[in-house]
């Protein structure tokens, strides 16, 4: 919900309408149990989705795929997941008909940027290298999970881009605030 009212924030969205029945939604979606929960906040009306979660495949496959959304490195818009649009379902569905689980995106110069469902990170030695935050959605599991995961890994997480030829450089990981962290590897055409 944080990341809702800072999105309607930016917007200038007022959500007093929300506190009321702010609860009863948090008591609703708890009584769902283990389930993915797709929230849309409109202006003047909320939309909640509970789907099962899908099976992961181990590893994870990730299809590099052009950001759709181009260059947002400079857009501070880009940080608050939604305002951009729902371009996320699109872009993993192609990657899905391409045999792959999820579309790996990338800048224009080719460093990688996140997946159309998670923050993506390369383990190098004992490091863990996220690529920088700027044009990226901010994702809940770099706060929440990933320090205490590194630690005890005995990795350091560093921000710097990647380029997708230094891929080969260490393993893949993917993380959500849903799944937590996981391994992922790049599919080739």
């Amino acid at each position: 919900m944080a990341r809702l009212s800072e999105g309607a924030s930016r917007l200038g969205w007022d959500l007093s309408w929300l506190d009321g029945i702010l609860a009863s939604i948090e008591a609703w979606v708890c009584l769902a149990g283990t389930a993915a929960c797709r929230i849309y906040l409109h202006e003047r009306a909320i939309s909640i989705r509970l789907e099962s979660l899908p099976k992961l495949s181990s590893p994870y496959r990730l299809r590099p795929m052009a950001h759709p959304l181009g260059d947002l490195r400079g857009d501070t818009a880009s940080a608050v997941k939604g305002l951009k649009g729902p371009w996320d379902f699109e872009v993993r569905h192609i990657a899905q008909a391409n045999q792959a689980d999820d579309a790996l995106l990338l800048w224009p110069d080719g460093s990688i940027v996140e997946t159309s469902l998670a923050a993506i990170g390369m383990e190098k030695g004992d490091r863990l290298i996220l690529p920088p935050p700027w044009g990226r959605v901010k994702s809940i599991a770099e706060a929440r999970d990933l320090p205490l995961w590194a630690q005890s890994r005995g990795l350091r997480i560093e921000f710097s881009p990647i380029l997708l030829e230094e891929v080969s450089g260490g393993p893949l990981w993917c993380m959500n605030a849903v799944r937590g962290v996981w391994q992922a590897e790049i599919v080739q055409s």
